[in-house]
């Protein structure tokens, strides 16, 4: 009986298979180094985009899963193995049974007529033994059939589970990402409108008007000013508007003069002439902005330079005050001017930009948003 049984590894097409299989082996390995490498990169990396990380979860899950998959087609093969050397055994088995089927047909045919001849000891015992040794070869066949089929349905079984639980990882990870995703627009509309909100209300803001302060004394009071100003001071000669006259807090005179109008050097000429020179002094709002990202070896000097540039001319009343170098080694310069002035830098009304000799510099107003109104350039 053993010279029936066939060698399926023999076969070119097995050995094709069984090559082919340690190729897939090969391949796995070369992907989870690969996939390890990007992991670990991602992980140096935080800015890489969501899309790719679930996208390394996903093919770690198939990796394991092809993994899985390999490892038991194995057992399976070799189940398929024997089946294909039992099947082919058994058939030869039973051309045999057929031939001796056949024979022993022929002679009992030739037993009935010649009836002559009786049933052997022998023949009547190897009969039995021939129909036990049948069932049994079919009832192992069966019964590995049987096997195969439980194994692959409980394969089948654990792959839909994999499955199953994927999708639901990635359902739960998508739904995540759109929650981020959500969130992080409601802060861009809920920036968006206030932005928007403190631009209005810096439109809607009313400006300060101009000023004159005239000093009194003892020789010089508060009455006696009133009373030259009636008198000398004739605000329509000078194309000025007074808008009201009040009493400050250390009890001098303030003249405050309509928006639309400002302080013409006429009307301060008249004003002094009639309360006396020294004694008058504008009095105009101030406002203080920060340059920020200076490089720590600009002098004050070199920054009020540019300023004064870029308004056109020099000004007295503006003053520079440098803050100690960060950790980065740039300081920044807290400017002090003339609210004109600082609403002209603010608006970026000019032709060109800043020039001071440092890197490129941001300037925004102090207690508002840190957003750039202009920008400081080097000297070329």
């Amino acid at each position: 009986m053993n010279s029936g049984v066939v060698d399926v590894s023999q076969y070119s097409s097995w050995k094709e298979i069984l090559l082919l299989e340690e190729v897939n082996r090969e391949s796995l390995a070369n992907m989870r180094k690969e996939i390890q490498r990007m992991l670990a990169t991602t992980k140096q990396q935080k800015t890489v985009s969501m899309t790719i990380k679930d996208g390394l979860v996903l093919l770690v899950e198939l990796h394991d899963v092809l993994s899985a998959n390999l490892k038991k087609k194995g057992p399976l093969m070799e189940i398929l193995k024997t089946e294909v050397e039992q099947s082919t055994r058994w058939s030869k088995l039973g051309k045999e049974d057929k031939l001796i089927n056949k024979s022993e047909e022929e002679e009992m045919e030739t037993d009935s007529e010649g009836s002559s001849q009786t049933v052997t000891d022998s023949d009547s015992l190897n009969a039995p033994h021939k129909l036990r040794f049948r069932k049994d070869k079919k009832d192992l066949s069966k019964e590995a059939q049987r096997k195969a089929a439980r194994e692959a349905e409980r394969e089948a079984d654990r792959l839909k589970r994999i499955q199953k639980q994927a999708e639901a990882e990635k359902r739960k990870k998508e739904a995540e990402r759109n929650k981020r995703e959500e969130e992080a627009k409601q802060r861009t509309e809920r920036d968006k409108r206030r932005k928007q909100a403190d631009t209005i209300n810096r439109k809607k803001r009313r400006k300060r008007p101009q000023a004159l302060v005239i000093k009194v004394s003892e020789t010089l009071p508060y009455a006696e000013v009133l009373r030259k100003l009636k008198l000398s001071v004739k605000p329509a000669d000078t194309n000025t508007e007074i808008r009201a006259i009040r009493k400050t807090m250390g009890g001098d005179v303030m003249l405050e003069m309509e928006p639309s109008c400002g302080i013409t050097e006429s009307f301060r000429k008249s004003v002094e002439d009639a309360v006396g020179g020294g004694l008058v002094k504008d009095l105009k709002p101030r406002a203080s902005l920060e340059i920020r990202d200076i490089d720590s070896l600009t002098p004050a000097d070199e920054v009020r330079a540019g300023i004064e540039r870029k308004l056109g001319g020099p000004r007295e009343d503006l003053t520079v005050n440098l803050t100690a170098p960060n950790g980065r080694q740039q300081i920044l310069a807290i400017v002090s001017l003339a609210g004109g002035d600082a609403e002209k830098l603010v608006k970026g009304d000019f032709e060109k930009p800043v020039q001071i000799p440092s890197r490129e510099t941001n300037i925004a107003r102090l207690g508002q948003s840190r957003e750039t109104v202009v920008r400081l350039q080097p000297q070329t």
